[in-house]
């Protein structure tokens, strides 16, 4: 959940402003399905959630966010997680 939090940081206006709610197992569905990503599988999986963090005018605002995680499918690979953005609004 860090990791991800990482990517949707770096996507923010304000990025040290970031607050997250504690993760819930809600926040996530698995996709059933798999993807091939630089030559490795990945199940998917999606997150939706919320994060609040400063906009252009210093107001804190509350962005929803979706991001697709991928889980390699096999053990050798176990260091690469695969993450894209669907939504950052």
């Amino acid at each position: 959940y860090q990791e991800m939090q990482s990517v949707i940081i770096d996507n923010l206006l304000s990025p040290t402003s970031a607050v997250f709610p504690d993760f819930e197992s809600s926040f996530v569905s698995d996709n059933d399905e798999e993807i091939v990503y630089e030559e490795i599988k990945y199940h998917t999986y999606t997150v939706t959630a919320d994060v609040d963090s400063h906009n252009a005018f210093g107001t804190m605002v509350r962005q929803k966010y979706q991001v697709i995680i991928g889980i390699p499918v096999n053990a050798e690979n176990s260091g690469s997680i695969y993450y894209e953005i669907i939504y950052l609004e």
